[in-house]
């Protein structure tokens, strides 16, 4: 019989659920943007070539490689371990924003004013929520980092 095991959160296996589920979904974000062609009249459409199961490897790679070097920055803050995860990180927005605008190669020029018009806003709101959760993600910690100063002051003080 099969016992309940102590332990609930499992690092090694959410590490595993982390990195497999992100490189399935960029491998599948990259290979979706190499299928997209376009055709004068049809629009867009999704057609088999050779560079899809490329651009999935890619997307797996980086995937792979962004998180192992944000997990090894976690554990170990060194300036290597930093500029590794800069790298991957301007790397996943460059391919990201890649994404954005890629299709737009497609769109007709003479709706090209409010397409940009549109990006723009977009960029504008997005840019202010990342503002928003990171000054209060900032904020927490430095309550955080209060509360746990005042429980070691406390503490030394009982000693």
């Amino acid at each position: 019989m099969k016992t309940e095991p102590d332990v609930i959160f499992n690092p090694l296996m959410f590490k595993r659920i982390v990195v497999w589920s992100t490189a399935l979904g960029f491998a599948t974000a990259l290979g979706s943007m190499a299928a997209v062609q376009h055709s004068p009249g049809r629009g867009f459409e999704f057609g088999w070539n050779w560079s899809i199961p490329i651009w999935m490897c890619v997307g797996a790679l980086i995937s792979w490689k962004f998180w192992n070097a944000a997990l090894e920055f976690g554990e170990r803050v060194t300036p290597k371990n930093k500029r590794n995860f800069i790298v991957y990180c301007v790397l996943f927005v460059a391919l990201g924003i890649g994404e954005v605008l890629y299709p737009i190669r497609f769109v007709d020029r003479a709706v090209w004013m409010e397409l940009a018009k549109g990006l723009l806003t977009a960029a504008c709101f997005l840019s202010t929520g990342a503002f928003i959760i990171f000054k209060i993600g900032r904020a927490f910690g430095q309550m955080d980092a209060t509360e746990l100063k005042r429980i070691e002051t406390e503490a030394d003080k009982r000693d």
